[in-house]
């Protein structure tokens, strides 16, 4: 539903936030979506890299199934999975992203340590988090700055 009702959204620059997303982890060869959906965004990615860089994972089989019908994913590896757990090596990418997804996660500390644990040094996490009354951003914020240190 979320690619659906943003994906199209303009940000004021004529991009989406699914673009700016991509634009941000542009030069990331390897790249893991966490709550991928029916990946959208894994397909804007695949545009700039071998869609077997490319992992998604999600809580949704129904989604996922939507994501595998997209002709540039195939041989993405997509997965249901939690965030908390990701089915990946440590090290196994160069950027990690989610598109409204991290608020929407239990244990945003485990999360964020997980995308640290599967990004190579030097690596990126990028996200698009909503906002709202209760500043979703500044809890993300804080509890990224604990599990990952600068």
């Amino acid at each position: 539903m979320t690619s659906q009702v943003l994906g199209g959204a303009d940000t004021g620059d004529g991009r989406s936030s699914y673009r700016v997303l991509a634009d941000l982890v542009a030069g990331a060869r390897r790249v893991v979506e966490l709550g991928c959906g029916d990946g959208l965004l894994l397909e804007l990615l695949s545009r700039e890299r071998d869609p077997a860089d490319l992992a998604g994972v999600d809580l949704s089989p129904q989604a996922l199934a939507l994501a595998r019908r997209r002709p540039a994913l195939a041989g993405a590896r997509l997965r249901v999975s939690r965030a908390q757990e990701l089915p990946f090596a440590d090290g196994s990418f160069d950027a990690c992203v989610a598109h409204m997804a991290l608020m929407l996660m239990a244990q945003a500390e485990r999360v964020t340590a997980e995308a640290a644990r599967v990004l190579a040094p030097g690596g990126l996490l990028a996200c698009v988090v909503g906002g709202g009354g209760e500043g979703a951003y500044e809890v993300f914020t804080a509890l990224l700055r604990r599990a990952v240190p600068p």
